[in-house]
């Protein structure tokens, strides 16, 4: 990977159609950011792509040999260079919908509408607490950041 002088990450707001949702959201690129997740060491080279929403819906679909096509087609498109396919690199796919902790986000998961609801924020805020126990966190954000380590941090500084 390295040796091959292949590194960095892509984010992507317009695909070909063919790497784009079907219709009616065919201006909906299928793959948006994958980043370059290799380890330290080396020993070999990884790229992570994050799916979400339509896009995982529809990508978690198709057959396995499908969705590693589409995958590799992706990367010789975004490198340029078709040893991204030709080195017939492993391909893993995991949903993290299907697993029953995670039940499938990265972060904090609200219902559509959910987050535009005062109501819920009022409730949020004013859950019950053990008296002398703050807790901060990303996941105890309310507002910006609320699930990301942006909302770790501005609650980590309010209940320093």
């Amino acid at each position: 990977w390295r040796e091959l002088g292949l590194q960095g990450d892509i984010l992507t707001t317009m695909l070909p159609t063919e790497f784009s949702l079907p219709a009616p959201d065919s201006s909906l690129p299928l793959f948006v950011q994958c980043m370059d997740h290799s380890p330290y060491s080396q020993r070999f080279g990884a790229i992570v792509c994050f799916m979400e929403g339509r896009q995982n819906t529809y990508f978690t679909q198709l057959p396995q040999q499908k969705q590693r096509s589409l995958m590799l087609d992706f990367l010789v498109n975004s490198f340029n260079d078709t040893r991204a396919k030709s080195l017939n690199p492993t391909f893993v796919a995991h949903n993290w919908a299907d697993q029953p902790f995670a039940r499938g986000a990265y972060t904090g998961f609200f219902s559509p509408g959910v987050m535009s609801v005062p109501a819920f924020w009022d409730a949020y805020r004013t859950m019950e607490k053990l008296p002398n126990v703050f807790l901060a966190g990303a996941d105890y954000h309310i507002g910006f950041g609320n699930g990301y380590i942006e909302g770790a941090i501005r609650d980590g500084q309010e209940e320093a």
